[in-house]
């Protein structure tokens, strides 16, 4: 898997970042010595204050990333004892669910059966409910 992948059209579709990545990759040998020096500059770009966050959660919190998008990690945690609970979604589910909350609060407002919103894209969903709030 490479670190970085991007779209056809160049933009950014999946980060990958971990120890793993250092161990052999599938290119040219004469090539090794430029991705290594890429690959410590991205590594310590990702480590910069730059571009780190530290957000403190209370009881109850609960975070959602696109674990392919966003490279996490989990600084020191200060308190006696903690909960992590991990799971994995597919993007299409994700997506699907979102997209049935917005047929479901679109039918609230508009009174209108949901048969209406079914064949409409996200984005023209995403349309109506922000035209109402």
């Amino acid at each position: 898997w490479p670190v970085l992948a991007v779209h056809p059209d160049g933009t950014l579709k999946t980060i990958r970042l971990g120890e793993s990545k250092r161990s052999m990759q599938n290119m040219p040998p004469e090539q090794f010595k430029e991705w290594y020096a890429a690959y410590d500059k991205f590594f310590n770009m990702c480590q910069s204050d730059e571009f780190v966050r530290y957000y403190d959660f209370d009881e109850g919190d609960i975070l959602v990333i696109n674990n392919q998008r966003l490279i996490h990690g989990r600084a020191r945690i200060k308190t006696p004892t903690r909960i992590l609970t991990g799971t994995y979604n597919m993007e299409e589910q994700v997506r699907n669910r979102y997209r049935l909350l917005l047929i479901r609060r679109l039918e609230a407002i508009y009174d209108i059966d949901e048969q209406w919103f079914l064949r409409l894209p996200i984005p023209a969903l995403d349309n109506m409910l922000n035209a109402v709030n």
